[in-house]
């Protein structure tokens, strides 16, 4: 799950900024949806917080509004406790910007052409017996080399910080990174060791398989290597980073959409090898719109949810999308200049009173609460339960793919056979298949799907039929409704 620290979880110091001692008190609330690892957004220090908090001044610290390093343990060994691990965020961009721009590769080109030049002068005049060589040795010292060595001492630095970074982390009990921003370093000339040298870091921490630490990136950083031909850098990307996130866009063109992007990635790089990166799917994040914003039924986040789940690989949740909350309101344009911040509505915990339980009425929060309350029930979060326990048991779910003379083979097959309707069947080889059929329309549809499958046990669903029989001949999802069935085999 994905967390947003300052605006999901309830302020314990009243300033209306959720904080790491609200969000210690709410652990027990994580450990009961099945939620394995926190992903938490970055809780660095910044010039103006919470605002810009994507751009910090250190790496290092606890935004003070956030808390303190105390607070930060406790909340670490809190998770630990209930084994759910905590991933960072770490934006290294902005906080670096590229270390070589355009002009700075043009210049260093230049430089490394003078020395050539100039070195085969000083070979000339040493075989000449000419006294020029001591000239033409200063001249390099003093004109060329200097810019060379600020470059390199650039790229020192910024190794140096990443890797202090990440020991300074491990050592106070963080299991994993994403590296925010790693696309816009792919260029630079030792992106591949630093990558190689990270994981190491990261490994020298890890205690077996039962206790990996991680590296995780965005799609982009795969995607840009890709389309550079550079093969030494993909195959430090491919050996080491573990998670690649992709984001699945569930509102482009219906469900075929849906199918495309899920198809693209099975059909990719990913896909091509055992031992490649997973893929860690997100419908929403700190830097996307919300599901409930696009969806038309209040019940619209959970069915979204129970597909996602069902997806090949590490699916990932934001804050507040099991109980369908919304981006926030700004019909008159109040706060256009934090738009880019309107998905980090406060927590809904409560519908008793108008705070939410995020803050006591009295106070308000940095930002306004959504406009509605989702109105989801309690009983039906229980969906997200069932769906957790089973992909921990359940070898067609929880495996991304069949192995077999070295390949990795697909277990996962989607069928649209609406512009709302679409189907997902997860096999493996002597076991039952697992199907979710999902109603992303704004209409309810009664389906005939017997041609595919004829019946199975319900073992997730938003409607309290989990250990029931259903069949296929006349399928009813209202909107928003997923269903998960156990097929016959």
């Amino acid at each position: 799950m994905s967390l947003a620290c300052r605006a999901c979880w309830d302020s314990s110091n009243f300033d209306g900024i959720g904080d790491l001692r609200g969000l210690l008190s709410r652990v027990q609330y994580l450990d009961s949806l099945g939620v394995q690892a926190v992903r938490l957004n970055p809780i660095f220090p910044s010039t103006q917080y919470p605002e810009s908090y994507d751009t910090p001044t250190s790496l290092t610290g606890i935004n003070p509004h956030l808390g303190t390093e105390q607070d930060f343990t406790a909340f670490v060994e809190a998770m630990h406790k209930h084994n759910m691990s905590i991933v960072l965020d770490l934006p290294i961009h902005p906080y670096f910007k590229q270390l070589l721009t355009a002009a700075e590769k043009d210049k260093q080109k230049e430089a490394q052409n003078k020395i050539v030049i100039a070195s085969k002068k000083i070979h000339l005049t040493r075989k000449n017996g000419s006294d020029q060589d001591n000239f033409t040795e200063n001249l390099i010292n003093s004109l060329i080399i200097p810019p060379l060595i600020e470059i390199t001492r650039a790229q020192d630095k910024m190794e140096d910080t990443i890797s202090n970074t990440l020991r300074y982390w491990l050592r106070r009990g963080v299991d994993g990174f994403y590296i925010k921003g790693l696309e816009y370093f792919t260029d630079d000339p030792d992106f591949a060791s630093q990558i190689r040298n990270w994981k190491k870091i990261v490994n020298s921490y890890s205690a077996g398989l039962d206790d990996e630490r991680i590296l995780m990136c965005s799609g982009s950083v795969l995607d840009t290597v890709n389309e550079s031909g550079d093969s030494n850098t993909l195959r430090a990307v491919l050996n080491n980073i573990d998670l690649i996130d992709v984001h699945l866009d569930l509102f482009g063109n219906g469900t075929e959409s849906v199918k495309k992007q899920v198809d693209k990635v099975l059909q990719g790089i990913l896909y091509s090898k055992p031992g490649y990166p997973w893929v860690h799917w997100n419908f929403g994040s700190v830097d996307t719109q919300r599901l409930s914003t696009h969806l038309i039924s209040p019940n619209g986040s959970l069915g979204a949810i129970l597909f996602h789940m069902m997806l090949p690989g590490t699916p990932s949740i934001f804050y507040g999308d099991e109980v369908g909350l919304k981006d926030i309101q700004d019909s008159q344009g109040e706060r256009k200049d934090i738009s880019h911040l309107h998905q980090l509505a406060p927590m809904h915990w409560i519908s008793s009173d108008r705070a939410f339980g995020f803050t006591p009425m009295e106070f308000h929060p940095w930002l306004p609460f959504s406009d509605s309350w989702s109105y989801i029930e309690a009983g039906k979060q229980s969906a997200l339960k069932d769906i957790a326990r089973l992909r921990d048991v359940t070898p067609p779910i929880y495996m991304n793919g069949v192995y077999k003379d070295g390949e990795n083979l697909p277990n996962c097959e989607i069928r649209t056979l609406h512009p709302d309707i679409i189907v997902m069947e997860r096999m493996y080889p002597r076991r039952n298949s697992y199907v979710v059929v999902s109603n992303f329309g704004s209409e309810t549809q009664v389906r005939d799907l017997s041609s595919l499958y004829y019946g199975g046990e319900v073992v997730a669903d938003l409607r309290g039929r989990v250990g029931q029989y259903v069949t296929f001949q006349t399928l009813l999802l209202y909107p928003g409704e997923s269903i998960v069935v156990k097929l016959d085999k």
